[in-house]
């Protein structure tokens, strides 16, 4: 709610003595009220002393005007020349316009336009890359709402609509340019591809603009579905030319040398030359793209030297192999006294520059590499001695070329220029080392000179013509370069350039407007033409831009002198409205007459040179605040009043005085609605509204930056973002921006605070705490360690906190980890209160539990001697099961994936797909789905779209000669038998999976169902399900032959269970020998239940219970001196086993539940609400079922926490510090923990390689609006 009253009461501070006519009942007089308050104008303005005519003026303390501040006055015209003062610097403005006052700030701003910032948000989401999603961040809708309460909030729809409509205007825009260009465009067109092998024809301007400012602009970003030929290249040009409105506007196109573009060039130069369109009838149309000439002249000098490379290419794949080697590389580095901040790069085999890069890289560390070479034996590539020196050599040659690559990349400067001195040059080059006397620099001169010539044997005509159109150049270094190149036939080359420069000028003067009047002139005229021809420069283009200076400089003069005719106008008009003695105003004092609105007659003082009178200059204007008052017609003491229309009360309202006081009663007026005071408060006023508004906070407005960037892992460099900055900006003036380096401060300090709270979470927790740790891999292979806990609160939730996200040097063995993990442990205050630790299967796991299950028995911190402290991650342990099994039918899946994988592979074969879909009647919405081998549950998905598709891979195996995995029948018929069998399993996963649900409680009855399945399998007659199943059991016997105690006491606190089922289970797994099994269980867990007995509070009040009140009292003492401390010990000792003994001589709270009937088996309840509402019943059983109950039977939900499937960071941050990845990462759980949409999903582990139709018009179009 808008602080109206208080914004409304504060403008009467502006006032220094107010008259107020309050009618009272049953009076007809009015009250006067004095009561002197001094406004905030006073402190930019100066008291005058009382002037000749007894008139009271302040002056302006910065441009010295005079206004009259009489005390029967306001002080409005006063507080509107603030704003308007020229020579007040804007922060003074800001000051007095943001003054606080009574805990709100009124606020003087442009009017809030819904459109203008849905314009920004727009310009945002394109300038920076940002998803259309980010409009529905919930962390950017509270800034924005924090910034400006009148911002409505869009959905990702509107946001793609905008960005649509932005697309739509700019290219309006883009249109018009192109009518108004002087010159000529230049194209650059280039296919790419998506991940999902959709190919996009992407074309570029180049223009040169009428300020000599050398331009690109994208025309295109459009889905190009195949084929990709030239046929089909040209279609698609020719028609988006036509739609530019550039088709004869048309200079050069640059391509590289795909095959296709060949003919896409020669039917496009056709058409255009048709037309009549190009210059030269298309000679100088076509131009290779030079960088990518350059990189295979380079690839080719390369392959001579192939073995050299790998070694080097090889090396550096082995550092960045492991941590543990780059550590070893890194102490190498040191060993040898070199700089480890140079950086060793792995270069793009396609690339040549970063080979070249690579190579740099390499030789700088050589002695690096030799003494990783002596301490690793595993390392076997390191080059020898002379390849060292070949590579040393082959750098130097190669920096030739690398620098003219740097060159032709420049997109900021003209690169047509120096295409002929950097070409020949490198030529040049090519052939002094072909008579090298290094026989590899010489094959590798040999080779590339051999690819230079196919493409360069003759140099670019129009290219070398622009290197003359350099001054610093001109026709003298083409001639003096072809000398050195071609020795005494360099002239025919030249003359061959000079030639064609004057066609081609002989054109461009033919299409000039001068041309007319050129055929006109006489014959010495034309002699001068020739000489101006042979200079090729300076007169014409020097009359052009004097002519278009000229254009401008008139264009300015009429703007200026219209404006000064209308301005003399409208301040004559105004002059004439006044009294004679106006004709002494200077017509710039005129406009001080506007700057008050809610006034209705104002006497303004204006101070003239030479003058000490003033002048009079009354004008009508209707205040707002009419709206809601009545004129009264004057009273009988003269003075003039106005009635409220709601309340009835009477102020004064003479001429004479401002109109303060009407203004403050609306706020205040008891009957008058809210709505009416909003409507009032926020009336637009000359193109700004009044706010008033809480408090800004920059710090507040710090912590929900903070905030967002966590919780939508948005990079620190957001806050820099000048998108991002212009809507903060647009939304609240107030806004200071911050640095990257500043946002990262926050996050660390939200971080450390939230922390500090869940520390206090742990000391007041009711019950014990369960593990769960994974390591984890970045994508520079640094180790990261995250433990995560999981416990149940006092409300009886399930809650999951990431305790780490640390970096975790190698060696990654038990001894590491337990050292780590003991000290994270400390660290949190919670060694004394764990329960279990769920881990995978990790050889370094078992002595890691181990270990610090012994350090933890030792302090007595563990249950039960610490015999349930380790449970196997089930998730885990069912993915080895089930993969043991899949490796039976391996042949079969293999198909299978080969069959996506093949259809992945490009857009044709994809379309060919569809189709194939489509003639046998199948949704393509189904999705076609492609598996992580690492995972079985991927495994099924893609098996099970797989055989939805069946009858489409037949299609294609008879349509398409090239597909040669479709399965046979047979194995279909195997691969259907095989996705029934695996079904339960996939249940059973899906299960593991939950983290918004105890698991525990489900891991018996879920492990026995997957027990029968596998027993029953084994006896199948199908011979292949057979095999499958006995080496799934052998897998599940190796983990799972004994159950685990702790999870199936889990099973027996879930009220749908209890005793009964685990009894039932075993008997159907081991027939008459399954009491065995069940009496164990039973007997664990009266042991467990007895030691909670123990530790509960109730346990020593019993034990200090006396048989009577009185004989307590009588035998009590102080200080117990009569019995050895030996003595005291053993009576402890004694009361301990006397209240276990008196407990289990009862019908303990364990009997009890077991003896109650079950729950309905079928029923869905919940099990911790279960014991919420029977924890006084049971209380220290509820104690033991809120440990057990919290146990995480898989370790998924901690790598839900980061990506679903993926790898946990990403390239982002990778490239962050080891500390604010684990702010980012822990921040992130504690304030927010998982969404429902980020929650793991198995089907977003696989991949739908159709998903290209189901969204390909829309995706494209915004691909290329945004492009």
């Amino acid at each position: 709610m808008l602080q109206l009253d208080v914004e409304l009461e504060e403008e009467a501070d502006d006032i220094d003595v107010v008259e107020v006519d309050v009618k009272v009942e049953g009076e007809e007089d009015h009250v006067k009220m004095e009561r002197e308050r001094w406004s905030k104008v006073w402190k930019y303005y100066t008291r005058l002393p009382i002037g000749a005519d007894g008139r009271e003026r302040a002056e302006c303390d910065k441009c010295k005007k005079r206004y009259i501040c009489e005390t029967k006055n306001g002080t409005g015209s006063l507080r509107n020349h603030i704003a308007k003062c020229p020579r007040r610097d804007k922060s003074d403005i800001a000051q007095f316009s943001f003054a606080k006052s009574g805990g709100s700030i009124s606020i003087n701003s442009t009017v809030f336009k819904p459109e203008r910032f849905r314009e920004l948000i727009s310009e945002a989401i394109v300038k920076h890359d940002l998803p259309f999603r980010f409009v529905e961040y919930e962390g950017i809708r509270e800034i924005f709402s924090y910034l400006n309460e009148k911002v409505t909030t869009i959905t990702r729809n509107t946001a793609k609509e905008d960005v649509l409509n932005l697309f739509k205007r700019e290219k309006g825009k883009l249109k018009k340019l192109f009518e108004l260009l002087p010159g000529r465009i230049s194209l650059t067109a280039d296919l790419w591809s998506s991940i999902n092998t959709d190919g996009f024809l992407c074309v570029t301007s180049h223009f040169i603009d009428e300020e000599w400012k050398l331009q690109k602009r994208i025309l295109n970003f459009q889905y190009m579905p195949p084929p990709h030929n030239g046929v089909c290249l040209t279609e698609t040009i020719s028609t988006l030319l036509t739609n530019w409105g550039i088709d004869k506007k048309l200079f050069t196109i640059t391509l590289d040398n795909a095959a296709s573009n060949d003919t896409f060039v020669n039917l496009l130069k056709g058409q255009l030359c048709n037309e009549g369109a190009l210059h030269s009838n298309g000679d100088y149309f076509h131009v290779r793209c030079c960088a990518h000439v350059l990189n295979l002249v380079v690839q080719d000098g390369l392959k001579a030297i192939d073995e050299g490379i790998v070694k080097i290419r090889e090396s550096i794949k082995y550092v960045k192999g492991s941590s543990v080697r780059k550590r070893n590389f890194l102490n190498c580095v040191k060993q040898v006294n070199l700089n480890p901040n140079k950086g060793l790069r792995q270069d793009v085999p396609t690339r040549w520059n970063a080979t070249f890069l690579m190579i740099e890289s390499a030789l700088f560390y050589r002695r690096a590499f030799f003494r990783l070479a002596l301490s690793d034996s595993n390392y076997l590539d390191c080059p020898s001695n002379e390849e060292w020196g070949k590579l040393e050599k082959i750098f130097k040659f190669l920096e030739v070329f690398y620098e003219v690559t740097c060159i032709f990349s420049g997109n900021k400067y003209c690169t047509a220029n120096l295409y002929f001195p950097s070409v020949s040059t490198v030529e040049r080059t090519l052939k002094e080392e072909i008579e090298s006397s290094d026989t590899f620099i010489k094959i590798m001169a040999c080779k590339m000179y051999e690819k230079f010539s196919k493409y360069w044997s003759e140099y670019s005509p129009i290219l070398a013509m622009a290197a003359v159109l350099d001054p610093r150049y001109k026709m003298q270094y083409v001639e003096f370069t072809y000398k050195k190149l071609y020795g005494s036939s360099f002239r025919e080359h030249s003359d061959c350039i000079r030639e064609k420069l004057h066609d081609l000028f002989g054109e461009y003067v033919i299409e000039s407007p001068m041309a007319y009047r050129a055929s006109t002139i006489s014959t010495s005229d034309s002699t001068v033409q020739t000489i101006a021809i042979d200079s090729y420069t300076c007169f014409i283009a020097s009359q052009i831009s004097t002519t278009i200076d000229a254009r401008k400089f008139d264009k300015k003069i009429d703007m200026k002198r219209a404006k000064l005719d209308k301005t003399h106008n409208t301040k004559k008009a105004k002059l004439n409205k006044t009294d004679t003695h106006s004709a002494t105003v200077a017509p710039q004092d005129v406009e001080l007459e506007e700057e008050a609105d809610d006034i209705d007659v104002v006497e303004v003082d204006v101070k003239v040179e030479g003058e000490e009178d003033h002048v009079k200059m009354e004008r009508e204007r209707w205040s707002k605040v009419w709206k809601y008052y009545t004129r009264l017609p004057i009273g009988a003491d003269g003075r003039e009043r106005a009635e409220c229309d709601k309340c009835k009360k009477r102020y004064i309202c003479e001429t004479k005085n401002g109109t303060g006081s009407l203004r403050n009663h609306i706020a205040k007026c008891p009957r008058r609605d809210k709505s009416d005071i909003a409507q009032f408060s926020f009336a637009k006023s000359g193109g700004s509204i009044s706010i008033n508004s809480t408090v800004f906070k920059p710090e507040r407005f710090r912590e929900l930056i903070s905030e967002a960037i966590v919780k939508h892992d948005l990079p620190f460099r957001f806050v820099e973002y000048e998108g991002i900055r212009e809507i903060f900006s647009y939304l609240n003036e107030k806004v200071t921006t911050i640095t990257r380096n500043t946002a990262k401060e926050d996050v660390l300090n939200l971080f450390k605070r939230e922390k500090g709270k869940l520390k206090k979470l742990f000391e007041l927790l009711p019950g014990r705490i369960s593990l769960t740790a994974d390591l984890w891999s970045s994508i520079n292979t640094d180790g990261f360690l995250c433990v995560t806990s999981h416990f149940i609160d006092e409300e009886w939730k399930l809650q999951k906190r990431i305790l780490n996200f640390q970096y975790m040097p190698p060696p990654h063995n038990g001894v590491c980890l337990t050292e780590t993990i003991s000290t994270l442990l400390t660290n949190w205050g919670i060694d004394k209160k764990l329960f279990t630790i769920t881990l995978d299967n990790a050889a370094s796991n078992d002595t890691f539990v181990n270990l610090l299950k012994g350090q933890l028995c030792n302090e007595g911190a563990l249950h039960s001697n610490g015999d349930y402290f380790h449970v196997r991650c089930c998730a885990h342990v069912l993915n080895l099961v089930v993969q043991d099994g899949l490796k039976a039918i391996d042949e079969g899946i293999v198909k299978i994936r080969e069959s996506i994988k093949y259809v992945k592979g490009s857009s044709v074969r994809k379309r060919n797909f569809l189709n194939c879909v489509k003639q046998v009647n199948l949704n393509p919405n189904k999705g076609l789905r492609q598996d992580v081998p690492t995972r079985w549950n991927a495994t099924f998905l893609m098996i099970e779209s797989a055989l939805f598709y069946r009858r489409a891979f037949f299609r294609l195996a008879l349509s398409d000669s090239n597909y040669l995995d479709c399965p046979s029948n047979e194995e279909w018929g195997k691969l259907e038998k095989i996705f029934k069998f695996l079904e339960v399993f996939y249940e059973v996963t899906c299960i593991f999976s939950g983290n918004k649900y105890c698991t525990a409680n489900l891991y018996f009855p879920s492990v026995s169902t997957v027990e029968r399945t596998l027993k029953e399998e084994i006896e199948s007659s199908d011979t292949f399900i057979k095999i499958m199943a006995c080496k799934m059991y052998e897998k599940f016997s190796k983990y799972w032959s004994e159950y685990s105690p702790i999870l199936a006491m889990a099973a027996v606190l879930d009220p749908r269970y209890k005793m009964q089922y685990v009894e039932f289970t075993y008997k159907k797994l081991y027939g008459s020998s399954f009491r065995e099994h069940s009496d164990c269980i039973r007997e664990k867990l009266h042991d467990l239940f007895g030691e909670y007995v123990i530790e509960s509070p109730m346990a020593y009040r019993a034990s200090t219970i006396s048989t009577s009140d009185s004989s307590k009292s009588v035998y009590k003492k102080k200080d117990d001196t009569t019995l050895s401390k030996s003595t005291r010990e053993m009576l402890q000792e004694f009361t301990v086993y006397e209240t276990k003994e008196f407990a289990l001589s009862q019908k303990s709270q364990l009997e009890m539940y077991l003896d109650e009937p079950r729950s309905d088996i079928t029923e869905d309840i919940n099990v911790l609400s279960f014991w919420k509402a029977h924890q006084y019943r049971y209380p220290e059983l509820a104690s033991m079922a809120r440990d057990i109950l919290s146990i995480p039977v898989s370790t998924v939900a901690s790598e839900s926490a980061f990506s679903n499937g993926g790898r946990i960071l990403d390239q982002y941050r990778s490239s962050l510090k080891h500390e604010n990845v684990e702010a980012l990462i822990c921040a992130k759980d504690w304030l927010f923990g998982i969404k429902g949409d980020e929650e793991l999903c198995l089907q977003d582990l696989t991949e739908d390689v159709m998903k290209f139709d189901n969204n390909a018009n829309g995706t494209h179009e915004e691909m290329e609006s945004q492009a």
